[in-house]
């Protein structure tokens, strides 16, 4: 049952009505992520990277197989075996992501030589289905959202980080995003090239899925050509969905939190009460009345400025 519902929060909340409820940044992240990424074509992505790491994973010669192929390939890479997708935290699926890209290659290879030296339906099926040029759309898509958020997952996971500190980093990754999302054509453009170079080079036909009379489940959109479908039906939704996502998951709390952090020695010394208002309106029934306690912040600057003074005179 979500937290959201039941549970110790509601608890606190009954008692704490203005009690600020937060996750943890770094679920949060893994939470957007996670929202993101159920539109259909990138969770198919996802379980068809799963199936082909599981795949190669059940026996150690078709890892044998994948190494000669990456050495013969990619002989730079020095990762030869593929990394397991992390079940439950997205946020530490990047590394499985970007390897994957890489050596999708050898990948592709290694399943065609196993599919012709076996009777098993399996290579066939994932060769086939690693071979669809949106699937290589789907996947340089998601490895670049992994990438522009790989800095921030760190960031969220250090010890000391605190509320408004995981805030900003989110803010920081947010306007990148929104940049990007306001620049969609040229960007995509870039990323679409790549893709075509790629699959131009293992011989993959750039199509697109076929369009349904009855739309359903598939994902339609209008267009006139390859790319236009590409960056309308996973692109732009993927980089909408985890912007709103963000926003929902870090900014709702932002102003306040932002406001707070200036009861602290390091902040109240640099500024005024008016950076207060968000938080005192916020807390307002619980507090005395505006000018005590804006008299409140002032002593405690007079107080944190003469210790600063006091330092830094020794």
């Amino acid at each position: 049952m979500r937290v959201q519902i039941r549970g110790v929060r509601v608890s606190i909340k009954e008692r704490l009505p203005l009690a600020l409820y937060t996750h943890c940044s770094s679920h949060s992240l893994n939470l957007c992520l996670s929202d993101a990424s159920n539109i259909p074509s990138i969770r198919n992505c996802m379980v068809v990277i799963k199936e082909v790491c599981r795949f190669f994973h059940m026996l150690a010669k078709r890892t044998e197989i994948l190494k000669s192929m990456i050495s013969d390939c990619c002989p730079e890479q020095k990762k030869k075996k593929l990394i397991s997708l992390c079940e439950t935290r997205w946020v530490e699926r990047h590394d499985s992501v970007f390897l994957f890209k890489d050596i999708l290659e050898p990948i592709l290879l290694s399943l065609l030589k196993i599919e012709e030296e076996s009777s098993e339906l399996a290579p066939k099926a994932l060769s086939s289905s690693i071979s669809q040029f949106q699937f290589f759309v789907n996947l340089f898509v998601l490895s670049q959202m992994l990438s522009t958020t790989h800095n921030l997952s760190e960031k969220l996971q250090k010890k000391h980080i605190d509320l408004s500190q995981a805030i900003a980093n989110a803010t920081s990754v947010l306007d990148l995003l929104s940049k990007q999302r306001v620049n969609a054509n040229d960007n995509f453009k870039i990323l679409y090239a790549q893709v075509k170079e790629i699959t131009a080079k293992l011989d993959i036909k750039e199509e697109i899925p076929r369009v349904c009379r009855l739309q359903t489940a598939r994902n339609d959109v209008p267009s006139s050509t390859e790319e236009e479908y590409c960056r309308r039906a996973v692109y732009v939704p993927y980089l909408d969905d985890f912007c709103n996502s963000l926003k929902e998951r870090f900014a709702s709390y932002k102003e306040i939190v932002a406001s707070l952090q200036h009861i602290l020695p390091e902040f109240c010394t640099k500024t005024y009460f008016y950076s207060l208002e968000a938080a005192f309106n916020f807390y307002e029934e619980d507090l005395s009345h505006k000018e005590v306690v804006q008299s409140e912040f002032m002593l405690w600057k007079e107080k944190w400025s003469q210790e600063k003074s006091s330092e830094n005179s020794h």
